[in-house]
């Protein structure tokens, strides 16, 4: 009688110390792969690491292709991307459009989960299908403290997309050209500071100057040309940042501008600041040019000067810059000198083959 009851209470003890092996090996069958994503999604980190001791894959991926650290990483659940990454998750796995954790946690602005991933050895200039780099999401979303997270640990700070945003035909722009966009002024300061290339040319050969004066980013324009930029830098088709700005009406920069040394050139199709400004009926930016020497004269290809379009324009009836147009002796002097030789169409002015990023405030004129 003694031995079965010694016999019952060994069976008990062995009994009671399988529960746990036996419950987590439950755990880890009952825990798809799927599940797993969601837990880390949710930022259920006790429930993570659980899974993990039970022998939860950590390199798991859902059903769209993410891993579960790109998941964690993307909803800023730092605890349980360090507990991913210290499980042995591969920091540099890539989603079929080759999006990598980081760049997922900088497109958020997830600072912590960005360096958390740093740290583990992320690749800090892995770019996407699109040839975005964490960096150049990071400047475009407008993401100060991630920015000078990845400025900080040696992120390539010229880096280039290879494709736009659905917005523009925005190949070839850096962080610098998105923050200069987009007017995050604390992000152009960090990128200067950090000596980015002022004069990186997009494959239109648009610069970070050009981008700022077309969308009206007056503080970030003063930035630019106080660290050196090129006032006189042209696109492929002779536009510069002094048209751009003109053709928008914004009259600040284009102050600013030429204060700064801008010439008044042509582009292409002969057309001038003023002949822009005309065009579109920016009467204030007109008057500024005119005050400044703009040669009122000038024709473009089509043979049309300024006073031609600002008397198209009804914005323009019955106010002083259409008068002034009108009555040029006073402003005239030499002809500017066109540095393309391409025409145009006697139909007039058109914007050829290049379309660009810009805010709301733009009225549709640099686009096709």
């Amino acid at each position: 009688m003694f031995n079965k009851k010694l016999m019952a209470v060994v069976v008990l003890v062995a009994v009671a110390f399988s529960v746990p092996s036996w419950g987590a090996q439950f755990r880890r069958e009952i825990i798809t792969d799927a599940q797993f994503i969601d837990m880390c999604r949710d930022g259920d980190t006790q429930g993570v690491i659980e899974a993990i001791k039970a022998g939860m894959n950590v390199n798991a991926k859902g059903n769209d292709g993410r891993t579960a650290l790109m998941v964690a990483a993307e909803n800023g659940h730092t605890e349980i991307v360090k507990a991913l990454i210290q499980a042995g998750a591969d920091v540099n796995a890539k989603h079929w459009n080759d999006c990598t954790a980081l760049r997922f946690a900088a497109e958020k602005g997830h600072t912590e989960t960005v360096k958390a991933l740093i740290k583990a050895g992320a690749d800090l200039n892995a770019k996407d299908e699109d040839g975005w780099t964490a960096l150049i999401l990071a400047a475009e979303k407008g993401h100060t403290e991630t920015v000078e997270a990845l400025i900080q640990a040696g992120a390539d700070l010229n880096a280039k997309n290879n494709k736009g945003n659905n917005r523009g035909d925005n190949k070839g722009w850096t962080a610098l050209m998105w923050a200069a966009a987009k007017g995050h002024t604390e992000i152009v300061n960090a990128l200067i500071k950090a000596r980015t290339d002022l004069n990186a040319r997009d494959n239109n050969g648009g610069t970070s100057l050009m981008w700022a004066a077309a969308n009206g980013r007056t503080e970030i324009v003063n930035a630019l040309i106080e660290a050196g930029a090129d006032v006189n830098a042209k696109l492929s088709n002779g536009w510069t940042a002094l048209m751009l700005a003109a053709g928008q009406g914004h009259t600040e920069i284009v102050n600013v501008l030429i204060e700064a040394g801008a010439d008044d050139l042509t582009d292409e199709d002969g057309w001038t600041a003023l002949i822009y400004a005309a065009r579109y009926g920016n009467a204030e930016t007109v008057n500024a040019l005119i005050d400044a020497g703009s040669y009122v004269k000038q024709r473009g290809n089509s043979g049309k000067t300024a006073l031609d379009y600002a008397r198209e324009n009804p914005k323009l009836k019955g106010t002083d810059a259409l008068k002034r147009l009108e009555n040029p002796s006073s402003y005239n002097r030499m002809p500017v000198q066109n540095s393309n030789s391409n025409k145009i169409s006697d139909t007039g002015f058109y914007f050829k083959k290049i379309s660009i990023y810009c805010n709301k405030s733009c009225k549709g004129i640099l686009f096709r």
